[in-house]
């Protein structure tokens, strides 16, 4: 149980560092479309990269949509809770190929 506890708390700070991520990309897209008469090339450049990795991180509405990375980190997390037992390894995998895609699109801001 220990180490269920364990890898669901790095879920869990997974998931919320990608929630925050996806909230502020969310803002400052926002905020530059409502002013895209002023853009610069640069920002125009900025936002189309902020829109393509928000398309990464957030699932899009609709019918039959296709889970992106954070819902992806809630399906892995809700597995994990669902019975008293140790992570497979299939479940630790999946937990650092995840937190790898998480971490190049963080990298793909700062370009």
């Amino acid at each position: 149980i220990a180490k269920q506890e364990e890898m669901a708390l790095q879920l869990v700070q997974l998931i919320t560092k990608a929630r925050k991520l996806e909230d502020k990309l969310s803002r400052e897209c926002q905020e530059m479309k409502g002013r895209t008469n002023t853009l610069s090339q640069t920002d125009k450049t900025r936002l189309a990269n902020l829109e393509k990795v928000l398309e990464k991180l957030k699932t899009k509405e609709g019918i039959y949509p296709q889970p992106m990375l954070t819902n992806q980190l809630g399906y892995l997390y809700n597995m994990i809770h669902y019975a008293d037992q140790l992570p497979g390894q299939d479940a630790q995998n999946r937990y650092q190929e995840l937190n790898a895609r998480f971490d190049e699109l963080n990298e793909s801001l700062s370009d």
